[in-house]
């Protein structure tokens, strides 16, 4: 027998997810592996290379899929469209940059805003 005022749409969290802010999401721990990989190759441009390129459809997969789902902290909202991502991304990758205290890190940056907003030029502007 259900419990009194049981719904099947109302899910409460388990414990293991009750303090998911301060768990790491999946993006977070990818992208935090990108970019240890991306450090352990800063002084190689064609590793570096290849780490983004593998990492391609990650890295872009919330600017160019509007049904990605998105972590409460990111940078997009769920109405921004194509163009706008792209903009609010940039926006952010400089201001990330500008506070890169690591010239490593800097360079890192730098690399990875350039190939994710480069992403139409090496698809052949197609998207997605």
């Amino acid at each position: 027998e259900l419990p009194p005022g049981f719904n099947p749409f109302e899910r409460k969290p388990i414990s293991s997810e009750r303090n998911l802010d301060s768990l790491m999401s999946v993006r977070k721990i990818r992208m935090k592996k990108v970019m240890e990989e991306l450090l352990r190759n800063v002084n190689d441009e064609e590793a570096m290379d290849a780490v983004l390129l593998d990492a391609e459809e990650f890295l872009c997969e919330q600017l160019n899929d509007m049904d990605a789902v998105l972590d409460t902290d990111s940078i997009y909202e769920p109405g921004m469209g194509r163009e706008e991502r792209y903009r609010r991304y940039g926006e952010a990758m400089e201001e990330r940059i500008g506070k890169a205290r690591d010239s490593n890190v800097r360079k890192i940056l730098v690399r990875l805003k350039d190939f994710v907003l480069a992403y139409d030029e090496r698809n052949g502007g197609k998207q997605g």
